[in-house]
């Protein structure tokens, strides 16, 4: 029997940002899929309730909740039973979208006397660390990724590596954790045929920032003959690299933001997908759709990035921070189309044996399925 699920999104987001960002059509594909199996789904966001009622297509069946416009953003989160709650009594399970926020899930969930789905695409705790951010804002984010784990019954992390890292540091039941990675619409990213490929393009989509190491791309791209480069994100660094190309009279295309919609006929326009990035939350969705098209990947061994490819099967890998390395990876793919072709074959081909979106959709519904089965209080 359909299990209805109720979503609470990031703290702070609406369908709204998910438009703007040109994110609506692909973050809301699963849940769309879920309905049309007979799973019953709400929305519950940050927008306004007027302003997000109207921003779905009826015809997704998927019910919104949005905030009441007289209650400030900061005061939603901790009323979240007293607006919705009557409304949410059929729900069968209580899903967070992100951890930032998860904190009023657990409270809505053990106020409704349901089963806590928490999601989390990245481990926020993970990614303070490395950016060196400050101690008490650590201590507050390891807080509520302790108590939504702890009050969960299923936690949906991107990875394998990710699950053990979560279970160990909270000292909970591993069996708790779920690799539940990113997943691609394969239909959708595809090599498409009628696209010319530019044989030494290469893509980068990603923010402009340092995690991402866009300025270590610039610095490879130094001395390899006859090579372009476009880049897509917008970020901090952008002027950083602006003055790099300037001074290097490198090829190099930077765009702010292109529409998801839009980003398979741009990938299908490159030969090589790069992403020197120092760490990721699981599985990057960019690069995950650039092996959907088809495209050899170049990226690192980065914490949460492990598991997307592997070395010389699907692309090729490089340590972290090491430019020289980069270099030869680009080199090497570039030098040898037979070798990229292979490589981007194979990647699409791992794409729909482990990143489907028809897989992550089975994954749901059986997860989905449990919870709403199992006694409660058990």
């Amino acid at each position: 029997m359909p299990c209805p699920v109720a979503l609470l999104f990031t703290y702070g987001l609406s369908l709204a940002k998910w438009r703007e960002a040109g994110l609506l059509e692909r973050d809301a594909l699963l849940y769309r899929l879920l309905r049309q199996q007979g799973h019953d789904v709400t929305f519950l966001t940050y927008g306004a309730a007027a302003d997000e009622a109207n921003i779905l297509p009826p015809e997704w069946g998927i019910r919104v909740l949005g905030r009441p416009p007289e209650i400030p953003v900061k005061a939603y989160g901790p009323r979240l039973m007293a607006i919705h709650g009557p409304a949410l009594r059929e729900v069968g399970v209580i899903k967070s979208h992100q951890l930032p926020g998860s904190r009023f899930a657990v409270r809505l969930a053990r106020a409704l006397d349901k089963p806590l789905l928490a999601r989390c695409g990245y481990l926020p705790s993970r990614f303070a660390r490395e950016q060196g951010r400050p101690w008490r804002e650590r201590l507050a984010i390891s807080w509520e990724e302790w108590r939504t784990f702890a009050a969960a019954a299923a936690v949906c992390v991107p990875s394998e590596g990710e699950a053990d890292h979560a279970a160990r540091r909270y000292r909970l039941p591993r069996e708790r954790f779920l690799a539940c990675p990113n997943w691609i619409d394969s239909q959708r990213f595809r090599p498409l045929p009628e696209e010319e490929r530019h044989p030494r393009r290469l893509l980068f989509v990603a923010r402009f920032e340092a995690q991402k190491q866009p300025l270590l791309l610039l610095e490879a791209l130094r001395g390899i003959p006859e090579v372009e480069l476009w880049m897509v994100g917008g970020g901090s660094l952008k002027p950083e690299m602006e003055a790099f190309i300037a001074r290097h009279r490198l090829n190099v295309q930077l765009f702010d933001r292109v529409e998801n919609e839009a980003l398979p006929a741009l990938l299908n326009t490159g030969a090589i997908y790069v992403l020197p990035t120092r760490y990721e939350g699981g599985s990057p969705k960019t690069l995950l759709e650039a092996m959907s098209c088809g495209l050899p990947v170049v990226s690192t061994s980065g914490f949460g990035v492990d598991a997307a490819f592997d070395h010389q099967v699907h692309g090729l890998k490089v340590h972290p921070d090491d430019g020289e390395g980069l270099r030869r990876a680009l080199l090497t793919l570039l030098d040898d189309p037979a070798l990229a072709r292979r490589l981007g074959e194979n990647g699409r081909q791992r794409i729909q044996d482990h990143f489907s979106i028809e897989r992550a959709l089975a994954r749901e519904t059986t997860l989905l399925q449990r919870l709403c089965d199992a006694p409660r209080g058990g």
